[in-house]
């Protein structure tokens, strides 16, 4: 109720509560995330892939409570590079939502990789994402982003693992 009262306040569109009730889990893997293989630049933001936000629909990253762990969205990494070998424990990793021209509308979650990389199997044990969370709407971008402190590395995405669990919101009639 608060968030909706905060989104009138901003001028944003809110959904009802009828709409809200057509939630769904939704999780973004490497397929969505990670397009292609990817060289990082040394201390430098790199963008690995955006995730189109489909139209009349709306991605909550931090649905869910501390009671309900697996109502909550979380995320769980394994990034590997392509000599095989993981990436830097304290390389940066920002999940960003963007608006479609690639303004920033809000950060979900800017970590060290080092706090990512458990729940391989158990999804109670991701990091989770923060319970109020960020709304991605029709037409943003869920932009996955790292900032690795070291030369010389690219992600070789067919052997990393990527998982962002939320829930997807159909915004029609």
């Amino acid at each position: 109720m608060l968030k909706n009262i905060i989104n009138v306040i901003r001028g944003a569109a809110s959904p009802s509560q009828k709409q809200l009730a057509k939630g769904f889990p939704k999780t973004l893997t490497q397929a969505d995330l990670a397009g292609a293989d990817t060289a990082l630049q040394q201390d430098k933001e790199t963008i690995i892939d955006d995730y189109d936000i489909n139209p009349q629909t709306m991605v909550h990253l931090g649905f869910g409570g501390t009671e309900n762990t697996r109502n909550q969205g979380n995320i769980y990494l394994d990034l590997v590079d392509t000599a095989a070998a993981q990436l830097n424990d304290n390389t940066e990793v920002r999940l960003i939502v963007t608006d479609y021209n690639g303004r920033v509308k809000g950060v979900a979650i800017a970590e060290r990789y080092a706090n990512l990389k458990t729940g391989a199997t158990d999804p109670t044990i991701r990091f989770p994402f923060p319970e109020e969370g960020i709304d991605a709407t029709e037409n943003d971008k869920i932009r996955l982003v790292l900032i690795c402190p070291d030369a010389g590395k690219t992600l070789d995405v067919s052997a990393s693992k990527i998982f962002v669990s939320g829930t997807e919101y159909w915004l029609g009639q």
